[in-house]
């Protein structure tokens, strides 16, 4: 199992706001994902998981899921993209399975990834 450090979250308000702000953004039936190419190597995730997406179970179990299928992607990416994420979780995430949200947000970083270099 792989670690979650801090050099692969985005932990600052101000960090989030200028990912949403100045980011370009993917739309899917369970992801928004914004992404923000950034001087620093490699990709950092930031996760806002509200509670549209169900109870504190149900939020810290989505939660836990786009954390282990970032940590599962990470690699695949992080030689060609220096992006900074931030996944906003849709009301219908907290009820699919954890392939589905793979296999979304895979296709979502690959989206993020052709714009933003």
């Amino acid at each position: 199992m792989f670690k979650f450090h801090k050099t692969s979250r985005i932990l600052k308000k101000s960090e989030y706001k200028e990912v949403l702000e100045h980011g370009e953004k993917v739309v899917s039936k369970q992801l928004v994902v914004f992404g923000k190419k950034t001087a620093r190597q490699g990709l950092r995730l930031g996760l806002i998981v509200s509670r549209k997406v169900g109870g504190a179970v149900i939020r810290n179990k989505t939660k836990r899921r786009l954390r282990e299928a970032f940590r599962h992607l990470k690699p695949d990416f992080s030689e060609q993209a220096s992006i900074d994420l931030v996944i906003i979780a849709r009301h219908s995430a907290g009820k699919v399975s954890y392939h589905e949200l793979l296999q979304e947000l895979r296709k979502n970083i690959e989206k993020l990834a052709r714009r933003t270099c």
